[in-house]
């Protein structure tokens, strides 16, 4: 019942590309000095626009076989913020950001992905921040929004792979993912909607995720 979509375009990482993160992160404080070591061309394989289509971002897909040898468990999702560099073309200082999971590079924003467009020896870090996301908070704001659901219920939904997402429309915590990046969730109210991606639309489902229940078929 819900929509297929095409998938978003995947680039290979040149030795360009990866030159370009190591210099950024050699401009970072030594102590992310040893991401270096995994901004090689074993690990990293390819880049594509984020899979919820969120605008500038982009996912990284890693070589699965070589994850464990650069992977530190003790380290949850976390993110390196207010990283500005001088985009020659369009004359300002533009944000990066990149993305961590257990250490492991996962994704970033840029604005221009014409890297030879940035200056490298022109930035601003002055104001770096790392910020760190807990899904632990995130189920846990979700059950305070839906309540108790029992066993057979709580199946036909992915409760422990929750996360929230901003969107201008608001605040949504997913509860379902339904294929290439498109997703049900919930907003603050508990109403319950569908994110859709590609083309971006965000549609009510249902006005609780009781009613959703009665009438949606996994």
């Amino acid at each position: 019942m819900f929509r297929i979509f095409k998938k978003q375009r995947i680039r290979e990482f040149t030795d360009k590309e990866i030159n370009f993160f190591r210099e950024v992160v050699k401009l970072l404080p030594t102590r992310y000095h040893y991401i270096l070591n995994q901004l090689n061309k074993d690990l990293l394989i390819s880049y594509k626009p984020n899979d919820l289509n969120f605008k500038d971002w982009y996912s990284i897909q890693l070589n699965a076989k070589l994850e464990k040898e650069y992977s530190n468990p003790n380290l949850e999702y976390f993110q390196l913020q207010n990283i500005f560099i001088f985009n020659k073309k369009n004359e300002k200082k533009e944000k990066i950001i990149l993305s961590f999971l257990e250490g492991l590079f996962i994704g970033f924003f840029i604005e221009d992905t014409k890297f030879e467009n940035y200056v490298l020896n022109e930035y601003d870090t002055s104001n770096l921040k790392e910020k760190h996301f807990k899904n632990d908070n995130d189920k846990a704001e979700l059950l305070k929004i839906i309540g108790k659901l029992d066993k057979q219920q709580e199946v036909k939904f992915d409760i422990e792979d929750t996360f929230k997402i901003e969107t201008p429309e608001g605040i949504f915590y997913t509860i379902k993912n339904i294929g290439d990046g498109d997703y049900l969730a919930v907003n603050i109210k508990g109403e319950v909607y569908e994110l859709l991606h590609d083309p971006y639309s965000i549609r009510k489902k249902a006005s609780n995720i009781q009613e959703l229940l009665q009438s949606i078929i996994y």
